[in-house]
């Protein structure tokens, strides 16, 4: 339709976008995707894209397999409607490795500009989470927890793409190709917000993607070079640990001990406590199931607050417990006198699901969130609403119905009709609100596909980086690990924008490559 050189200049155009879009959302992806896609079609020379990509090993056609083996396994599947909605969503895994692995190479100049523009959108969209998290830009949602601060897609999926720029900043550093300043600055600055959101997949990835990068590189270089390497991973695994030794040590060391005799067995108003010895939860220190006095804290705090001692706070937690914690953050005693101590502040962050009065950075919260469950869990049995245990659920469930068809699996998209399946016909102790889906993508494919269809699928990803031999890239290999914890703590491959950042980073890291040689690419 245009001469090659304007096809060339809107095939980048949309790149960038594509860029652009990794950190804000779905409908700049959309647009990219379709501009990607029209101009790929009315450009024409179908002869030559073929051409690149047998020149590239077939390697474009072995990686838009994965999207076929799908496409097939939708026979296995009763609700068809449902399976063409996953194909939909998962169109980017057809589409970005033939438009790009067909298409003349990226060269140097190229990529340094769509990097750019992903470090630059990364930047100005965390400025607009910053904003929001400093109440100077307003949002419909209340922001009371980490993953709120996200605001163009999951908090999850958000802190892979951040997680992943921060491992390019990296690597870019390393091999002198950005500013130090500017560099470590920017890593900062994104480690500082990934700690806001408190994402631990994206937080762990991180951790490990960039010690192997480091690695990768520590092994290659120079003596002097090497020092300043494994010095820097060294640090961050120093960091790491102590920042958790830290929290876990605080969350179990009590600051005082009574002796059993000793503690009190009425209230000052007659009410008898109950101190319940074999539970030594603590919460910033002091145990928080001693000193209760169940009816005058009722009484008390329905004078206080607008929601009443036996409803939900804002967290959809019960705020009985809520406020049991943080009377117990303070160090007051869960009874008429305590209550009365608490400020309108105290009552206003307890409606808010704050459970200690201690101003926690969101990763503290967030780890202590996790032992607090496991500690809840030891005593109730009861994994609602604890994010971690019920993930646990959710797999042993999905273990049960890969049991049911283990060879070829239920048909894409068959996890959500049987896991609807499972909570109808079994008795659960999973909430209604409480009951999802996998959120673990391996399980997920195998669900779908069986083992048989799922190291197809994985036996083509497999041969694909093998042949391209980018598996020796340190980038790749630090984007590689961050994928893994996405793929076994979330179905990112069941949403658009999860697709879309493994899809559209995997394919530019690929069909990239400095030494590429080929007669049709320039």
């Amino acid at each position: 339709m245009f001469s090659q050189k304007t096809h060339r200049k809107i095939f980048i155009f949309f790149l960038l976008l594509l860029a652009i879009g990794l950190t804000f959302g779905k409908i700049i992806l959309s647009i990219s995707m379709i501009g990607l896609t029209v101009n790929w079609l009315f450009e024409g020379g179908f002869a030559e894209k073929h051409q690149r990509i047998k020149n590239r090993k077939y390697i474009p056609y072995f990686l838009a397999g994965i999207f076929l083996i799908e496409l097939f396994w939708i026979i296995f599947l009763d609700e068809w409607s449902i399976g063409f909605n996953v194909l939909r969503i998962k169109l980017p895994l057809l589409i970005l490795p033939i438009v790009i692995g067909s298409s003349k190479r990226l060269i140097t100049k190229e990529i340094k500009i769509i990097l750019f523009f992903l470090v630059l959108s990364g930047f100005v969209s965390s400025l607009l989470i910053y904003a929001v998290d400093l109440e100077l830009l307003k949002t419909k949602v209340n922001i009371i927890s980490g993953r709120n601060v996200s605001l163009f897609m999951s908090h999850i999926r958000y802190s892979i793409v951040l997680s992943f720029i921060v491992n390019l900043l990296l690597y870019l550093m390393i091999d002198k190709k950005i500013n130090y300043f500017a560099g470590t600055f920017l890593s900062l600055w994104f480690i500082n917000l990934l700690f806001k959101i408190a994402s631990l997949t994206a937080i762990i990835g991180l951790f490990f993607s960039a010690i192997l990068l480091l690695l990768f590189f520590l092994k290659r270089s120079r003596k002097k070079t090497r020092l300043v390497l494994s010095s820097l991973a060294l640090l961050i695994t120093v960091f790491f640990g102590v920042v958790l030794n830290n929290v876990i040590s605080d969350f179990y060391t009590p600051k005082r001990t009574i002796p059993q005799k000793e503690l009190p067995k009425y209230t000052k108003l007659g009410e008898k406590y109950i101190h319940d010895l074999e539970n030594e939860t603590l919460e910033n220190g002091y145990y928080i199931w001693r000193y209760i006095a169940e009816i005058e804290t009722k009484k008390a705090w329905n004078k206080k607050s607008v929601i009443p001692f036996d409803e939900i706070d804002k967290k959809h937690q019960k705020i009985k417990y809520t406020l049991y914690r943080y009377l117990t953050s303070k160090g007051l005693r869960k009874d008429e006198e305590g209550v009365n101590q608490l400020t309108l502040k105290d009552v206003q962050l307890i409606e808010n699901g704050n459970t200690s009065h201690v101003k926690y950075n969101r990763l503290e919260i967030r780890i202590r969130g996790i032992l607090m469950e496991l500690e809840d869990y030891k005593t109730s049995n009861n994994p609602n609403n604890h994010t971690l245990l019920q993930r646990v659920s959710f797999w042993k469930i999905a273990i049960e119905i890969i049991k049911k068809a283990p060879f070829i699996g239920h048909g894409t998209g068959g996890h959500k009709i049987e896991f609807k399946n499972y909570y109808e016909n079994n008795t659960t102790i999973l909430n209604k609100s409480n009951q999802l889906l996998t959120h673990n993508q391996i399980l997920t494919q195998i669900i779908n596909l069986g083992f048989l269809g799922f190291i197809l699928w994985i036996g083509l990803l497999g041969y694909s980086i093998k042949k391209s031999k980018i598996g020796l890239n340190a980038l790749f290999l630090s984007f590689a690990c961050l994928m893994f914890f996405a793929l076994i703590s979330d179905d990112i491959l069941e949403r658009q924008v999860g697709v879309t950042i493994f899809s559209s980073i995997l394919t530019i890291l690929l069909f990239y490559n400095r030494k590429e040689k080929e007669s049709l690419a320039e």
